[in-house]
Order: structure tokens, then C-alpha cells, then sequence
């Protein structure tokens, strides 16, 4: 009996296996779960509505060899350690743990319900719901397990609180006190922050905290069901064009296409101004030169049109020639008609004077129409 009736008060104190409260989609292990006889030593107020700001992430610096049934025990030892004459806080001091099998354990009493004040090493500025790894992450970084279920928690924390904590985020408020932030300091911070953000200590470990933007805050993000803010694109943009602009065309020639040309000879309104392709040739107008003949010679007279046709400007040469010969026989012919004036008035002696003349001048026109030495 005295074995049965003094089993009883330990066994009171052994946890419990009890079912797992959801907060926002989270399954969360209650504090009776692992504390139900250990009361808080003082009161625990909660914060005012809306003054849930940041989250904040910690450690636990305990050794990460731990069994996972030896949690309920070790979170019993916080609880000790946290309330004992080294710190003098009313509870444990973290408002939810997790372990590295990935299990979210609710801490400070009450905090499933409402947000309820936390405490921290290095002072408590307040405004912060704390979430803490159960292990030492100063060079040994938290499980996948682990890492999923901070993400997660997070981001149902943010989702009952309406903070937002996409990256670039942040939060401001007064202080109400830490060895980093004195009381009554204006503080901002991002939504999501490691411990060392707000005190003077190395928690939450060197080998957790660069994880909190890279990894945590997007597991927030997601369990948060927010969307992405322009500041975190969720596609890459292009890389810009490395070919330059068209440059814009000169007003066509008198040689370009008409208005009146088919559209297909002048180049696409709609291209892209990257587009590097050969423009087409204009087209010739009706009648007119072709685009690519060179033009003749400004120097080179126009042909000849004379009553037996066309002279090509290689034989002017010697129509110069025939144009004396066509000179000379008209002389000869007026200085005949002369000859017959005179010889109606009859004037032998100017008659034969004339004949001897006309014979002059025929001979000087035969002489005149006789190629040249190496001609022809």
C-alpha cells in the first residue's frame, strides 16, 4: 500500500500522451502533454491586441543527441532551469519548441490560447511570439525534420496574428528593454528574427541563423499562404536584347515605292525593333529605272534623232565630217543658181567663170568626203 499510495504522486507528474492541438494547420503537442502539474510561478499577462509584431527564433544550446522520447524530460529541465534562482522567470520561457524529429511542442502556458508575454536571455523587448529549436546549432545546423516544422509554425503564428512576413518586411516598436535595445529605443526589425537580432548572445547558434531568411521565412511564406511581393519575383526575368534598335529610316527617294506599291516589297510595321533582318529591296515604279542599275554617265549627251534614225554617240565623230561635206554641196548649188541668173542676162564671160567656180568647189567637197589614211 505504502508503495501503491506513494507511486501515486509520481506517477501524477509522469506525461501524457494526449492528441495534438492544430494551430493553423499545425499539430502542436499541448503543454499537459509534457507539464500539466508544473504551474507557473508568477502571472502571465498577455500582449495587447495587434502588439504581436516579429517573430523571433532561439535554441535551446542543449545537446542534440536526444531520443525522441526523452523530450517531454528535457523540456521538464527547461522548465526547472527557467524558473530556478538563474533566471527568475514565472514559466518556460519560449512560447513553442521543436524537436529534431520535427514534433512542435507548446511551451509557456496558455500560449496556444492567446498571446501570451515571453521571456528571453538577454531581456524581452516584447511585441514577439518565440519559437525555439530544441538543440545546440552552433556548428551543427537543425534537421530537415526540424527546419519544416519551425517553417511551418512560423508561419501559422503569422497567419493568427496577421503579420506579414515576406521578405524585406519589417516591424517597429518601443522597446521595453534588452542589453542590446535599452527601454524606450525605437526598434525595427524584420517579421521573422533571430534572437541575436534583439540581445547581446549567439543564439540561435551560427549554423541556424543565416537559415532564417534562406530557409525559414519562405516555409513562412508558404504555410502563411501569402503571396510573393515584388521584391522576391517568383520567375527570371529575360536578359535584355544585346542587339541594339533598328535606327529609324530616312524619308524614301524619288527611286522608292510608291504609295501605291504592293506591302510586301516595304518591311513590316509590327516587326520587333530587335529584329535583325536584310530589308527588302523598293521595287521599281512602272516605267522607271530598276532599284539596283547604275545611272548613265551625267557627261554622256543624250542620242542623236535624226530623219534616218538614231546616231549612238560613237559615231558623231563622223557626222561632223558629213555635216561639211552637207555644207559644201549647198554652197556649190547656191553659187550655181547665181551662175543662171547671170547667164539669162546674157553673160558668157560670167558663165564660164562660174563653171570654172562650181568646179572648185566640187573638187574641194570630194577631197572633204575621202576617208583618211587608216580609217574604216
Amino acid at each position: 500500500m505504502l508503495l501503491a499510495g506513494a507511486a501515486v504522486p509520481l506517477l501524477a507528474r509522469l506525461p501524457r500522451a494526449l492528441p495534438a492541438v492544430a494551430l493553423a494547420g499545425v499539430a502542436v503537442q499541448p503543454r499537459a502533454a509534457w507539464g500539466a502539474d508544473l504551474l507557473p510561478k508568477g502571472p502571465l499577462p498577455e500582449e495587447a491586441a495587434g502588439d504581436v509584431r516579429f517573430l523571433l527564433v532561439h535554441h535551446t544550446a542543449s545537446a542534440n543527441g536526444y531520443a525522441q522520447a526523452e523530450v517531454p524530460g528535457l523540456l521538464r529541465g527547461f522548465y526547472g532551469f527557467h524558473t530556478g534562482a538563474a533566471k527568475g522567470w514565472p514559466d518556460i520561457a519560449y512560447s513553442f519548441l521543436v524537436d529534431r524529429f520535427g514534433q512542435v511542442w507548446e511551451g509557456r502556458t496558455g500560449s496556444l490560447d492567446g498571446p501570451v508575454k515571453v521571456d528571453a536571455t538577454g531581456g524581452s523587448q516584447g511585441f514577439a511570439q518565440l519559437g525555439c529549436f530544441i538543440g545546440d546549432h552552433t556548428s551543427e545546423p537543425p534537421t530537415p525534420a526540424a527546419l519544416d516544422a519551425m517553417g511551418r509554425l512560423l508561419g501559422a503564428l503569422a497567419r493568427r496574428y496577421g503579420i506579414d512576413v515576406r521578405p524585406g518586411t519589417t516591424a517597429t516598436f518601443v522597446s521595453r528593454g534588452s542589453n542590446l535595445h535599452p527601454a524606450g529605443t525605437q526598434v525595427t526589425t524584420p517579421t521573422i528574427a533571430g534572437h541575436r537580432d534583439m540581445s547581446r548572445t549567439s543564439c540561435p547558434g551560427d549554423a541556424c541563423f543565416p537559415l532564417i531568411p534562406s530557409r525559414l521565412i519562405p516555409a513562412a511564406v508558404t504555410a502563411a499562404g501569402l503571396a510573393p511581393t515584388a521584391a522576391a519575383p517568383t520567375t527570371k526575368a529575360s536578359p535584355p536584347s544585346t542587339v541594339a534598335p533598328r535606327p529609324e529610316r530616312p524619308a524614301p527617294s524619288s527611286t522608292a515605292p510608291s504609295s501605291t506599291a504592293p506591302s510586301s516589297t516595304a518591311p513590316s510595321s509590327t516587326a520587333p525593333p530587335d529584329t535583325v533582318a536584310n530589308e527588302p529591296a523598293p521595287a521599281a515604279e512602272p516605267g522607271g529605272p530598276t532599284p539596283d542599275a547604275a545611272p548613265a554617265p551625267a557627261t554622256v549627251p543624250p542620242p542623236l534623232e535624226l530623219a534616218g534614225g538614231v546616231v549612238p554617240p560613237s559615231r558623231r565623230g563622223n557626222l561632223v565630217g558629213a555635216g561639211v561635206a552637207v555644207g559644201a554641196v549647198t554652197a556649190a548649188g547656191a553659187l550655181l543658181a547665181v551662175v543662171l541668173r547671170r547667164r539669162g542676162r546674157g553673160r558668157e564671160g560670167d558663165l564660164g567663170d562660174g563653171a570654172a567656180r562650181l568646179q572648185v568647189v566640187q573638187a574641194g567637197s570630194e577631197s572633204q568626203d575621202r576617208p583618211g589614211p587608216g580609217s574604216g
